[in-house]
């Protein structure tokens, strides 16, 4: 700005007053010693004035404010008449005028109809002097002014740094008003990188809307100092700064894979400290990877369920916050499906085979595989059995005399198959005669007795039992003098099976099969007998007909597959499709219904009996907390399971009402269904199977023994339950016939005395003897139908 001082000394002043005046002015002058002076800012000047006015300090006289302040206290009084409106025209037309404008000025010239101007590019914190002229075709009209002062440059108000890592600093700050954008910069005393100089600093421009940035590519454990400051334009405010070090070390060092097996591999890291968790990421490639976040004192995990044989890329990342440290990697193979070892035929006959192997790690089960000679071309069928991981023997029946079979066995890994093992081995071409009139002789709690008629040309016996719904195979060979053996070392009121074979050296002939039960711990009370059983060809005593729904009373018995297949999403459904059945039913317990809930995979479990619960809403209650657990689908063994451990008197059956078992499965067995489906079938329990998905509809069939196939419903998802749901109450609720065995005209019925030998076996057109000394406890026990008559 030009600044002109007019000063008038007139006689009427006088020199004092005038003395005055010059230290008034010197005092304004000195208040511009800070501003830029000359041609780039302020130029002052004084103009003196009576008669005529003159230019004491012209305004391109000095360039500084000292210079200046010396011409102001030189000014020298001369006296005269005051002529001020000369004056003033001197100042607007010589020392003003256009023509003697300095050229450097900022001057603006705007259409007439505008009346507002924004002026930009000045500087901050100073005062600016805006004359304003109209401009007319040939003059220039009056000059106004306007003054304004510029905002001081402010800085940011705070500045945060926080989430420190081992190579990142977050920096948040506030905002400032009228900032166009923020230049942040960060410097670190220590080394930084190869390619950079120690103490480099690093800066990055950002907009005005941004108040936070995660500063990258820090070291470990290095103190770092940074700086925002605002941006006004081409003009940076003042800076402020704050220091942070980055954590020393928050990269995992160690990352160890252990115990890697077909399906999983054991990680182990250390710990980090600071950290507020890890990701586990992997994948039997890099791209698209499982991943896991887990808690910050988790230094070890597993993976489970990877397919064998493949290689996988293991990554693990500490984090801190939102923010994520860097990452180690790792890499291991999963093991092959192994291969089953020591694979060997133990014995055979004409018309069997026994084999065993050693056992495979990792393994969940086995299957073996066997086929004859020209299989498939009259010869007969390749077949298959599945045995759980504890069995490492078989033994094959029903075999061709003379005949070359293929021998397989493969380990099952889950729903994964090992390789196979096989060999080739020929069945006996001289039979050795079988044992004959194999019969039980005495029964123990713990022990049964077994008897057999001396076999001619026979050096050995080989007698082997094993419970009836699953387990380990015991055998014992004895010399043929022996026709009796005593099996001690038996649990009470369990079904074994047992064989007995003739031997001529190694050589072992086929086998003959019976099976027995042995008692309950009991005291028999003798008393005369009042009621005789009869021989004539009738239901068994417990089956009684009618419906089992509203008023009627029944045992209900449920069978819940919980195998691995089924998952926890569709185990809610099995769970929701019982309480709807259980739902209808209105009296639960003694007075009505009775409800007993068993699950199996490889080992089946009682949830609850029939007399645990006596309402329904206890029993709905037990089933909403129904728990799912996983593993193979051993239907047989559940089967079994629930013959022996729900159906007894003991766990609140009652034997004067009908009984129901109803399966609900989703997958094909890996064990034998056949012998206690027809065991229950012969116990009078009327079978209903719901099979889902992967079931196997044959297989249920086979379940009812291929009858009253009604009672088999199907679906092919779990989502069609409530398809179903109607149809299967109306078979539960239905008075259709038991599907248990029926003696039929021509057979006979077998029983059995606690403690005492067989005592009777009636063929259909005769009585038993009466007399005192029939003090008989009976029992029905499934057994093989005698077709002739006996002696006694």
């Amino acid at each position: 700005a030009d600044i002109l001082f007019l000063v008038g000394e007139s006689w009427s002043v006088g020199e004092g007053n005038f003395r005055l005046i010059k230290d008034f002015v010197y005092s304004v002058v000195l208040s511009f010693e800070n501003v830029a002076m000359g041609k780039e800012g302020v130029r002052l000047g004084v103009a003196l004035y009576a008669e005529k006015p003159r230019m004491s300090i012209e305004l391109t006289d000095y360039v500084t404010i000292e210079e200046v302040l010396v011409a102001v206290r030189e000014l020298s009084f001369q006296g005269g008449s005051a002529k001020t409106g000369d004056a003033l025209v001197f100042v607007a037309h010589v020392v003003f005028s256009p023509a003697a404008a300095r050229g450097d000025a900022a001057k603006i010239v705007l259409d007439g109809n505008k009346s507002t101007m924004l002026v930009a590019d000045l500087n901050p914190d100073t005062n600016y002097f805006f004359p304003v002229l109209a401009v007319y075709a040939d003059a220039l009209g009056e000059s106004t002014a306007v003054k304004g002062k510029t905002m001081k440059l402010l800085p940011v108000k705070s500045i945060l740094l926080q989430n420190e890592t081992t190579d990142t600093i977050q920096a948040r700050w506030t905002s400032v008003r009228g900032a166009s954008g923020y230049r942040l910069t960060w410097v670190s005393a220590g080394t930084v990188s190869r390619n950079q100089r120690r103490g480099s600093v690093e800066t990055v421009n950002l907009d005005d809307t941004c108040t936070d940035y995660m500063i990258p590519g820090l070291q470990p454990g290095l103190e770092y100092t940074v700086t925002v400051n605002p941006v006004f334009g081409d003009v940076e405010g003042p800076v402020v700064s704050r220091k942070a070090t980055t954590l020393a070390a928050s990269a995992v060092q160690t990352l160890k894979v252990t115990d890697v097996t077909i399906n999983s591999a054991l990680l182990a890291w250390n710990s980090v400290a600071g950290a507020a968790g890890y990701r586990v990421a992997w994948g039997p490639t890099p791209d698209r990877p499982r991943q896991l976040a887990l808690n910050s004192s988790t230094t070890a995990y597993q993976l489970r369920n990877l397919a064998p044989d493949s290689e996988y890329v293991i990554s693990l990342y500490v984090l801190f916050g939102s923010a994520e440290g860097p990452g180690i990697t790792a890499s291991a193979r999963t093991s092959p499906l192994g291969y089953v070892s020591n694979f060997k035929v133990t014995s055979y006959t004409s018309t069997s085979i026994s084999l065993a192997w050693r056992a495979t790690a990792a393994a969940t089960g086995y299957r073996i595989s066997w086929s004859p000679g020209g299989a498939g071309r009259g010869r007969g069928v390749a077949k298959s059995q599945y045995l759980g991981s504890r069995g490492l023997a078989y033994h094959i029946d029903h075999l061709l005399p003379n005949t070359h079979y293929t021998l397989g066995v493969r380990a099952m890994f889950n729903k994964s198959e090992g390789p196979e093992v096989t060999l080739t081995h020929r069945t006996d071409s001289n039979p050795i005669q079988t044992v004959r009139d194999l019969q039980i002789v005495d029964i123990g709690v713990n022990s049964l007795k077994v008897s057999w008629k001396k076999t001619p040309g026979v050096t050995h016996y080989k007698i082997s039992w094993v419970p009836f719904s699953g387990g380990l195979e015991t055998s014992r060979i004895v010399p043929a003098e022996i026709i009796f053996f005593t099996i001690t070392k038996l649990q009470e009121s369990t079904t074994y099976t047992i064989r007995v074979s003739s031997m001529i050296q190694e050589r072992e002939g086929s086998p003959v099969l019976l099976s027995a039960k042995t008692p309950t711990t009991m005291t028999l009370r003798m008393t005369p007998a009042t009621t005789v059983v009869t021989t004539k060809a009738s239901p068994p005593l417990t089956t009684l007909s009618g419906p089992i729904c509203g008023k009627f009373k029944a045992d209900i018995a449920f069978l819940v597959d919980e195998s691995s297949s089924i998952g926890q999403s569709n185990f809610n459904k099995v769970k929701e499709f019982l309480y709807r059945i259980v739902s209808y039913f209105p009296r639960i317990g003694p007075e009505g219904t009775q409800i007993a809930v068993a699950q199996y995979s490889e080992e089946p479990r009682t949830e609850f009996h029939f007399n645990q619960h006596k309402d329904r809403n206890g029993a709905l209650r037990a089933l909403k907390e129904l728990q799912y657990t996983g593993g193979n689908t051993k239907t047989g063994r559940g089967l079994g399971y629930v013959l022996k451990e729900l159906f007894q008197s003991s766990k609140g059956m009652r034997p004067t009402v009908p009984r129901t078992l109803v399966l609900v499965t989703d997958g094909q067995s890996q064990d034998d269904v056949l012998p206690p489906a027809r065991v229950a079938h012969a116990l009078g329990i009327r079978v209903i199977a719901v099979g889902v998905s992967r079931a196997d509809p044959q297989e249920l069939n086979s379940i009812l023994l291929h009858r009253n196939l009604q009672n088999v419903f199907y679906i092919s998802t779990f989502e069609d339950f409530p398809h179903i749901i109607r149809e299967v109450i109306e078979t539960i609720c239905s008075d259709s016939p038991h599907s248990g065995a029926q003696p039929q005209p021509g057979e006979v019925s077998c029983f059995l005395l606690h403690y005492f030998h067989v005592y009777a076996l009636f063929p259909t057109a005769s009585s038993p003897p009466r007399g005192p000394f029939w003090q008989p406890v009976i029992v029905v026990l499934p057994c093989v139908l005698v077709q002739s008559k006996p002696k006694s």
